[in-house]
């Protein structure tokens, strides 16, 4: 009942259906395994340890590379919300526990911003830490649920012209 929460078996199925219809799984995307499954205090949430996460999720990409070893695995993680404090320490700390439970880095980190929030220095922060510590960065340029496509197009302009005119990011 939480946002990103899956079976091994369920991911096990998915990949075995990519691969019987002659795909190639290259790159994997989590969808925010730190904030839902650390992070996140509203109903049903797991707040489950670092290296608990770490390790469930281990299970479930060794499952997933039984079938396609090459598979790229990385995160997507939100960013710019201050309600999140010393969320790039908390972000780091989940890369460490997600190294030591595979034994390799995340493959990339990619924000998942809160544009109508001050988002630059808490995603400044995250890109100047992963980076560091050699995870590729990026970030997901969109609009809002609420646009219709040509706004939504536009929206996703303008949050990629404001970000990338930024030398600081």
């Amino acid at each position: 009942g939480i946002e990103g929460y899956t079976g091994p078996d369920v991911l096990v199925t998915i990949a075995e259906k990519i691969k019987r219809l002659g795909g190639e799984l290259q790159v994997v995307a989590m969808d925010e395994p730190l904030y839902y499954g650390h992070y996140f205090s509203g109903p049903k949430g797991c707040r489950t340890p670092l290296d608990q996460l770490a390790r469930d999720i281990a299970v479930k990409v060794r499952a997933m590379r039984a079938i396609f070893p090459r598979m790229a695995v990385g995160d997507i993680e939100p960013a710019g919300d201050p309600a999140l404090r010393d969320w790039a320490s908390l972000l780091m700390q989940w890369a460490d526990a997600y190294r030591s439970a595979m034994g390799e880095p995340l493959a990339f980190v990619h924000a998942d911003i809160q544009w109508h929030l001050p988002y630059q220095a808490p995603v400044r922060e995250m890109a100047t830490r992963l980076r560091a510590a050699g995870i590729r960065f990026g970030i997901i340029y969109n609009g809002e649920p609420t646009d219709t496509p040509i706004a939504w197009t536009a929206r996703a302009e303008s949050h990629f012209l404001a970000v990338e005119s930024d030398p600081t990011l």
